[in-house]
């Protein structure tokens, strides 16, 4: 089963976080606009670093870069491989550790979001929102305690234990850490292609099963919640005392007759003959909304 997951890069309290997106709506007009502005901010920091690079002597530009990486978010790691494959560094690490690293002369920050709305974004696209590599933060215990403590507010889900540089300890601290604040447990390689900061390929670390179907059942559990949620607001809607139509998402689970009804959503046109209705004897007026709302909840 294919996951559609995304990763996004937050800043809190000069550190950088990961936050995870598993089981996510690819369609959601919310995420689709964010990305794309997450994109546009690292096509201009693409811009700079290459033109930094320039003034350093490399033959790179934007173009020539981008043609080699079609179709994809152009990162550092594709510089420093477009590097490595001209020939004009030894290695791709070279071009973190003299250029392009963070705090290096090529270097350029970038716009980035907080954790808490990232894991926002995420559950507003029906996601599972994960903390990624926590360890990797280098926080003490309680700087860490916080950090989550802030993120289960904006939605947290789980966190990642099982990493592919976590020694056996170390994922156990962190599957401790799970169970202390009731999250469920991801894991996986962190797998940023051949050139990524450490040697490792697609499918040699993995969620193990357990943990898999406790993320697959939780997000089953969430859908099923929800559309229960819908329906309800759905019969809410259906109830209500007035001619007016219910928001959108409740009126596309009526039935379609009752959508069609005009007994039951009149049209605007239908309702400028009833307004008569209002100048009735309040006894006599009352009586008509009480049969009224017999026939939508029917």
């Amino acid at each position: 089963e294919l996951i559609p997951g995304i990763e996004l890069s937050t800043s809190y309290r000069d550190k950088e976080i990961h936050i995870v997106g598993l089981y996510i709506d690819t369609e959601n007009e919310a995420l689709l606009q964010k990305t794309a502005a997450f994109r546009s901010c690292r096509d201009n920091r693409n811009e700079e670093m290459v033109a930094a690079l320039q003034k350093e002597g490399f033959q790179i530009t934007m173009e020539a870069l981008y043609a080699e990486n079609p179709d994809c978010v152009v990162t550092r790691a594709n510089i420093a491989r477009f590097l490595y494959n001209h020939g004009m560094i030894k290695s791709v690490q070279e071009a973190f550790d003299k250029y392009i690293g963070d705090g290096c002369k090529c270097y350029i920050n970038r716009f980035k979001v907080s954790p808490t709305d990232a894991t926002a974004l995420i559950k507003e696209a029906g996601g599972v929102a994960i903390l990624a590599h926590p360890l990797l933060y280098r926080m003490n215990t309680n700087q860490l305690q916080v950090l989550i403590d802030e993120l289960k507010e904006a939605g947290l889900d789980g966190i990642e234990a099982i990493y592919s540089t976590h020694t056996q300890g170390e994922e156990q601290l962190v599957k401790r850490i799970a169970r202390e604040n009731n999250l469920l447990i991801s894991g996986g390689s962190d797998f940023h292609g051949i050139y990524g900061a450490h040697s490792v390929t697609i499918g040699k670390y993995s969620t193990p099963k357990e943990h898999l179907d406790k993320l697959m059942g939780y997000k089953a559990k969430k859908k099923r919640a929800q559309r229960k949620a819908e329906k309800e607001a759905a019969l809410a809607n259906a109830e209500y005392i007035g001619y007016s139509t219910p928001n959108s998402e409740a009126f596309k689970l009526l039935p379609e007759e009752i959508q069609n009804s005009q007994l039951i959503y009149p049209s605007e046109e239908y309702l400028k003959k009833c307004y008569s209705f209002a100048d009735l004897d309040k006894e006599v007026y009352a009586y008509m909304q009480e049969k009224f709302i017999e026939v939508k909840a029917e």
